[in-house]
């Protein structure tokens, strides 16, 4: 199946030192205390993330301080709302970080951690360089390893004016070393390459990859760029293969890189997925992880009651742009089509005019379109303000509790647009609708209308 797998940009946290003394002795403490301060903040709390640990703070007047019991130094995110910024967190630290959301990139500045200035730093000179994203899809082909010599060692000469730890200046360098082919990799996914699209100097950049090791489990957990040569070469690999990629899975030779890739193909356990039962178990014969495991039987089961057919969840006096409340069951005799987005959802934004067509074609039709916003309450009169700015039809709806709206969680939301249809009885259509943008939804609601 030719399916692209997503590239997970590995990000960090910060860190400073304290220690707890013990009588006769000083010990270096467990834990990291981590504090900031945000101008133009735009949600409530800010969140820090890495592997196997998940942390929000509280907002007070722009600042937030909170102990961090992180389970190991190392590269940790830091966010408010939907920007993040990378950071590298030691046991014992002290960190204080400031910037402002206007200017997010720009401005981060961290007191007690130069590992994290170094990465903050450094991801302004990526993002100049056009070698990521979609500006590496502009780059002529014949330049794209020119251009990645140059940025690794503007990235090198930039480690070196960082005083930095051992460990993580090995680490640093490490990802540097995988710098040039994994933008060649990057490069030729963006293209299509690997899904038979020609390129200009494809063959020869694609031999660039050969010969790498792509079971070096250390390298896979500290550096980014080595995460994403291996995401590439299963992709490149999966998207010739019949079975979603089980097969590479199960040779894999590491156990992290193949609970990694489990993981992503876990997504496609959703409720559109007309294989559902085949692929969860082809997943759960190879899985390892109990705890993954777990999770998995949780969300499959909780799917396969999201059948079409089965009785759609409910939710109760939202409300509604218009004045007032509204609840699913007020629309009862009619079909309803739900679209689950938010206001910094770009993908979200794109569908608003195809949904304004869709409503218009069948104004007169036994259907009613929703639109929910699961906004955090913060971008509450944002909310308001794109409704009116963009003319936005139909019964506008705003969850109480944003991602955790019991409506939302019932759906499995995980991503945004979602689009839901529900019959004039309240049962599922499908919980994974055709997008306005596809052309699909008139064909289906043509169908049923």
């Amino acid at each position: 199946m030719k399916k692209l797998i997503r590239l997970f940009l590995l990000t960090i946290l910060l860190v400073s030192c304290s220690d707890i003394k013990d009588n006769t002795k000083s010990t270096k403490a467990d834990y990291v205390l981590f504090s900031g301060k945000i101008t133009n903040f735009s949600t409530s709390k800010v969140r820090i993330k890495g592997d196997d640990f998940k942390q929000s703070i509280k907002m007070e007047n722009s600042e937030f301080a909170d102990t961090l019991r992180i389970p190991k130094d190392g590269f940790y995110t830091f966010g408010d709302g939907h920007e993040t910024t990378s950071m590298y967190l030691k046991k014992g630290s002290k960190v204080h970080v400031t910037l402002d959301t206007k200017a997010f990139d720009e401005t981060v500045k961290y007191t007690g951690s130069d590992e994290s200035n170094f990465l903050a730093k450094k991801y302004m000179f990526i993002e100049k360089s056009n070698l990521d994203g979609k500006p590496l899809t502009q780059v002529p082909s014949n330049e794209i390893i020119g251009k990645a010599e140059a940025l690794k060692k503007q990235i090198s000469d930039l480690l070196n004016t960082y005083k930095v730890s051992e460990t993580f200046k090995k680490e640093a360098a490490l990802d540097n070393n995988y710098l040039i082919p994994a933008t060649i990799a990057k490069f030729l996914a963006y293209q299509g390459y690997f899904f038979d699209r020609k390129v200009a100097n494809g063959e020869t950049l694609e031999k660039t990859l050969d010969g790498i090791n792509y079971e070096d489990e250390v390298a896979f957990k500290t550096s980014d760029n080595y995460k994403t040569l291996v995401d590439m070469d299963f992709m490149r690999k999966a998207s010739k293969s019949d079975d979603k990629g089980i097969s590479l899975i199960k040779a894999k030779k590491s156990a992290v890189i193949r609970n990694y890739f489990l993981k992503q193909i876990a997504r496609d356990i959703n409720p559109s997925n007309k294989n559902i039962d085949q692929d969860y178990n082809a997943i759960m014969a190879i899985a390892t992880d109990q705890d993954f495991k777990d999770q998995l039987t949780r969300k499959y089961n909780k799917f396969k009651d999201l059948a079409s057919g089965k009785p759609s969840p409910t939710f109760e006096n939202f409300e509604n742009y218009k004045g007032g409340t509204t609840s699913l069951a007020d629309l009862k005799g009619k079909y309803v089509y739900i679209d689950v987005w938010a206001t910094w959802c770009g993908p979200c934004k794109h569908e608003i005019p195809f949904l304004q067509k869709i409503e218009e074609k069948y104004h007169n039709k036994n259907i009613a379109f929703i639109s929910l916003s699961i906004d955090d309450k913060k971008a509450h009169e944002a909310w308001k303000t794109m409704i009116q700015e963009k003319n936005m039809g139909g019964i506008q709806l705003f969850a109480p509790k944003d991602w955790k709206t019991k409506f939302v969680q019932d759906y499995g939301i995980e991503g945004i647009p979602t689009f839901i249809l529900i019959d004039p009885k309240g049962n599922i259509v499908s919980a994974s609708a055709p997008r306005p943008s596809s052309p699909k939804l008139p064909i289906l609601l043509d169908k049923l209308l």
